[in-house]
């Protein structure tokens, strides 16, 4: 259902300091037809306008992926989705553990998406008051 592409660049000095940093670059890919189902990197847009950018947040629950807009923030939601996102990590173990944990986010999302497209209706019941 999704693809994940890994992307690991050079470490790099973080704004100019002795501390280094592994960037790790992950681009997330489907076979449904619609773009915006391959957006599953939900992201905190940077609404200070600061020079931090957008964090990354999670990978997209079920239900966020209908509730959160893609590509771009709205002035009453501050998250947003996209495809591609870029974390930078504290060494070179942190960037793998972090890739294994994104795996198993998306498998689990994965899993979560067929879930809910075999549920059936079981049951329809009324319920009305017990003074009535």
């Amino acid at each position: 259902m999704f693809t994940l592409q890994r992307y690991a660049l050079s470490p790099e000095n973080a704004l100019d300091s002795a501390q280094n940093t592994w960037p790790l670059r992950i681009v997330a890919m489907t076979t449904d037809p619609t773009p915006v189902a391959a957006k599953i990197f939900v992201m905190h847009a940077d609404t200070a306008d600061d020079l931090m950018g957008d964090a990354f947040s999670c990978v997209a629950s079920l239900p966020q992926m209908t509730e959160l807009p893609a590509d771009a923030e709205t002035p009453d939601v501050p998250f947003f989705r996209t495809h591609d996102v870029t974390v930078h990590a504290r060494s070179a173990d942190h960037a793998a553990e972090f890739w294994s944990k994104i795996q198993d986010a998306v498998r689990d999302l994965a899993d979560n998406i067929q879930a809910a497209s075999t549920l059936e209706l079981q049951e329809t019941i009324t319920i009305t008051p017990s003074n009535a």
